[in-house]
């Protein structure tokens, strides 16, 4: 068994970002284990109803209306890998730097505005 190579901090941590990865999609973490089993009934429950309407009719539109709702499966999206994840937050946190000054400034302005009314 060939021996592992000893990784420095730096080089740990380059790589678990790259290969870790996060829920950018907006919801609690821990909301996808209810989630994605619950769209998976909901897509499996719409094509077994739109059979069931085809069964019904023999006409060529029946067939388009269930290649149509087959079309429309759930997916998964994959989550954001932690380094891109980390670099939108900042981004955010830069984007945000300042904001309470600027609603002073932007109070006063109103203040005054309503003081010359």
């Amino acid at each position: 068994m060939p021996l592992k190579t000893r990784r420095s901090p730096p080089e740990k941590k380059r790589l678990s970002r790259a290969k870790d990865r996060r829920n950018d999609y907006g919801e609690n973490d821990k909301a996808a284990r209810k989630a994605i089993p619950l769209r998976k009934r909901q897509a499996n429950r719409m094509a077994r109803r739109a059979g069931r309407v085809v069964a019904g009719d023999e006409d060529d539109q029946a067939a388009a209306r269930l290649k149509r709702a087959l079309k429309r499966r759930w997916r998964k999206v994959p989550d954001a890998a932690l380094g891109a994840h980390i670099a939108h937050q900042a981004a955010g946190r830069v984007a945000r730097q300042g904001g309470k000054a600027l609603r002073r400034t932007r109070m006063a302005r109103w203040a005054a505005e309503q003081d010359d009314t």
